[in-house]
């Protein structure tokens, strides 16, 4: 006798449920079994952060060993490296998107930062800062501007731009309106209106640089040479009336190169760092540098958070100099660093017992622009209420 429509149904509803459960099953036991195997356990081509280490009992007890062993486990599991770079391979070759939130992708393969609100504020929908917030802004930067005109040591603030600042052309059609003034806007209007500090914008130097070249990495967030180089010549032209000596590198000290590299840190994010590639651009000093890396200071290596290096340069003209940055200033340093006998750069920390021991002839502080999506301060600062 023929089994009947129902049967036929059921059997393959059966058959279904079955898959799934053994598709499940499979799911959550080959990572447990790669784990405990030791295969494919590996960081994630371009995941530029530590993984977790092992879970250890503290001083935190069972719920801090918990929260350990959860990090431990989603930073090792097994095949992890393939199942994630899979996944975003997926999302960004068959959809178009991203496998995270904290990338944006833009128009012909762009890539965006996203996190800290760097979108939503570039688009001007961010709360703009009221006054008691701009006071603020104004007292940290001013603290630093002053403590360092008591020791006769000249500051100049230097915001460098987000990537989707210079291209905001590039962000998908949903992105594409501005609705008001951003917070960097604000800010540096203030500024400008009530207070003495010297700070340098880069945005107006990017744009026009951009007019002339690709200033950005397509799938990185930050600038490449080309965009390196227009901030620093606007850096030096700010410089020489105070060192004359300090002769500002022109277009012919430097050649282009063009080759085909590896993607970026926002590929990165997206887990498809090995499956993408970009046309970098570099541009290469045409008489070599005599700069060295000299060793670190007691102070400096005891201060690991500060990530501080320090160069010397037998044959520059002007005297010392430190530089308070982020990641934005690697591209530029090659170019800032011949000027001065001796140069720190410090990461993300105003350092004021290092630059106390430095007494340098000048202080620059960059910082990218969506520091202003924050409430509280630039870089961090060792200040008193810094």
């Amino acid at each position: 006798m023929m089994p009947s429509g129902n049967d036929g149904s059921t059997t393959m509803r059966r058959a279904t449920d079955l898959a799934l459960v053994v598709l499940f099953l499979v799911g959550i036991t080959v990572p447990l079994i790669g784990l405990v195997g030791g295969i494919d356990p590996n960081q994630i081509a371009g995941e530029n952060r530590r993984l977790a280490a092992p879970p250890r009992l503290g001083p935190g007890g069972v719920r801090e060993l918990r929260r350990q062993t959860d990090e431990w486990f989603d930073d090792h599991f097994g095949f992890r490296s393939t199942l994630v770079a899979t996944y975003g391979r997926i999302q960004f070759g068959l959809f178009g998107g991203g496998s995270t939130r904290d990338v944006v992708v833009g128009r012909d393969g762009w890539l965006f930062y996203a996190r800290e609100h760097t979108i939503e504020g570039h688009c001007g929908l961010l709360p703009p800062f009221t006054a008691a917030e701009l006071t603020g802004w104004q007292q940290k930067i001013e603290q630093r501007r002053d403590w360092l005109a008591a020791r006769a040591i000249p500051y100049v603030l230097v915001i460098a731009p987000d990537k989707v600042t210079i291209y905001p052309e590039m962000l998908p059609p949903a992105w594409q309106s501005t609705f008001g003034p951003t917070r960097t806007d604000q800010v540096l209007a203030w500024m400008a209106a009530h207070s003495t500090v010297e700070i340098i914008d880069l945005r107006p130097v990017l744009r026009e640089a951009k007019a002339r070249d690709r200033v950005y990495h397509r799938t990185d967030s930050h600038w490449n040479d080309i965009g390196a180089f227009a901030g620093y010549r606007r850096i030096a032209a700010w410089l020489h009336p105070k060192f004359p000596p300090l002769r500002p590198l022109t277009p012919t000290d430097v050649r282009r190169e063009e080759t085909v590299g590896v993607a970026g840190d926002l590929a990165g994010l997206l887990a498809i760092v090995a499956y993408l590639r970009e046309e970098r651009i570099a541009l290469v000093a045409t008489t070599p540098s005599s700069c060295v890396p000299v060793a670190l200071t007691p102070l400096m290596a005891a201060h690991e958070r500060w990530y501080v290096e320090a160069y010397e340069c037998p044959e520059a003209g002007v005297g010392r100099a430190v530089v308070i940055r982020d990641s934005f200033f690697d591209a530029l340093q090659p170019y800032f660093t011949g000027h001065f006998r001796r140069v720190v750069y410090v990461r993300h920390m105003f350092a004021s017992a290092l630059i106390a021991a430095e007494n340098p002839d000048v202080v620059v502080e960059e910082a990218i622009e969506r520091v202003f999506t924050r409430t509280t301060d630039l870089l961090e600062s060792d200040l008193p209420g810094g």
